[in-house]
């Protein structure tokens, strides 16, 4: 292509005039936009040409000002549209023309901010405007904009809380502890003077105290999983994740210590051990030695078979410990599918050899599998349980075997085969 002729170059150059904006300007939008205070973003190439009329530290303060007028919770307010009116009236009554200035394009033209020093180019304000215009929004839960609301409509206040000022700070920290410095506010109304001020400083003690906790809590957690060593590594991970949530919530009068409870709560199904944390936390006032309350509580869940396997894994003075320690999330199933008492004679059997089986749980399982085989019964409760014949599985299958040995052979068959002819009918088989 050839070159634009000199009457169309500057025709050209006409329609692209520049605006020149002080880069604290630039700055200062960029950073408003950034933040939470405003109810949408100030569009830079918008309000350029009306700002650059200005001296600098006029265009700063209505900058400022818009942040504390705006309310970032009307949806109808417009920054773009006050800063420009703003920023005219200023100009008209400091007698300032915009005559001889080029008006700048807004949205997708080509105005460019330059420092006044003419080290911002337009390559460096191009990026700078596009950044100022991608707000990073921050949300509050609906309980605490409603809780702002009332404290507002009340009228307690010495000023009223400007969800923009306070959103950040408060979005920071956790919903109960936001709320609760929110009820603090209203006790305090009559001594504080700035609400808005008071709030964001308590926010900001408030985030600062929570950070330092929760590296606390990190150092001793660490040293926990090092002092339980291969325990933690057998519980499940929602397990795990919840006893720290329990010991962090600091309801319980002693946290609990993983080396104590991370065997019991490994012998039951994730949701039992789960349900167990749940209760201790409903319980918490009345529980003097948690750990104990746990231990206790997950060893009855687990019953007699998987309470025996705890056992079988603690280290026992003057008898001969296992090889390598039973685990319980493994044999849980196969001890489980045959009778209780049946799972008990494998465990003994176990104790007496002891010092010969190098991988306890794999014994376990194959010894369980040898008496699940020999058992017609077992056989047949197993694939009633797991078939889709049934409302729900039968709990706890070894005492029901046990039970079943107590009458007729011919007897129980004919009580399983009715139960699955039943079928569904039965809510709890």
């Amino acid at each position: 292509t050839t070159a634009a002729s000199p009457p169309a170059a500057a025709a050209a150059a006409a329609g692209k005039a520049k605006v020149k904006l002080r880069r604290s300007v630039v700055d200062k939008v960029k950073e408003l936009n950034e933040g939470p205070g405003l109810p949408k973003p100030i569009r830079l190439g918008a309000v350029a040409s009306q700002l650059s009329l200005l001296p600098e530290a006029d265009a700063l303060a209505i900058l400022d000002i818009a942040l504390k007028e705006l309310d970032p919770g009307d949806p109808s307010s417009d920054p773009t549209a006050w800063i420009q009116q703003k920023a005219s009236e200023k100009a008209a009554a400091d007698g300032i023309s915009a005559a001889t200035d080029a008006p700048a394009k807004a949205e997708g033209g080509t105005t460019s901010a330059e420092a006044d020093d003419a080290k911002a180019t337009d390559s460096a304000a191009a990026p700078a405007a596009a950044a100022a215009e991608a707000p990073k929004k921050v949300k509050l839960k609906r309980k605490l904009v409603d809780r702002i609301k009332e404290l507002n409509a009340d009228g307690g206040l010495a000023a009223q809380l400007r969800l923009g000022t306070v959103a950040g700070p408060l979005a920071a920290l956790e919903e109960s502890f936001a709320l609760s410095l929110l009820d603090s506010l209203a006790e305090e109304a009559t001594v504080v003077p700035d609400p808005n001020a008071w709030l964001c400083a308590a926010a900001r003690r408030e985030k600062a105290w929570a950070a330092k906790a929760d590296e606390e809590w990190k150092v001793w957690e660490e040293w926990e999983a090092e002092r339980a060593g291969e325990l933690a590594k057998l519980l499940d991970e929602d397990v795990l994740e919840r006893v720290k949530r329990v010991n962090r919530s600091e309801v319980l009068v002693a946290p609990l210590k993983l080396a104590a409870v991370a065997g019991p709560l490994a012998l039951l199904e994730p949701e039992v051990a789960l349900s167990v944390l749940g209760e201790l936390e409903e319980q918490a006032a009345e529980v003097e030695q948690p750990s104990g309350w746990v231990i206790g509580m997950a060893c009855r869940r687990a019953g007699k078979v998987m309470s025996r396997v705890d056992q079988l894994n603690r280290f026992k003075p003057g008898k001969m410990d296992l090889l390598g320690r039973i685990v319980a999330s493994r044999v849980r199933g196969p001890l489980g599918a045959i009778a209780e008492s049946a799972a008990l004679r494998v465990l003994g059997r176990l104790e007496e050899k002891a010092a010969e089986v190098e991988d306890p749980t794999s014994w376990v399982i194959a010894a369980a599998e040898q008496e699940l085989n020999s058992s017609p019964l077992a056989l047949q409760l197993k694939q009633l349980s797991e078939g889709n014949c049934l409302a729900k599985p039968v709990h706890q299958p070894g005492r029901v075997l046990d039970m079943l040995a107590q009458v007729d052979e011919k007897e129980a068959k004919w009580i399983l085969g009715s139960l699955k002819r039943s079928g569904k009918k039965i809510r709890n088989p």
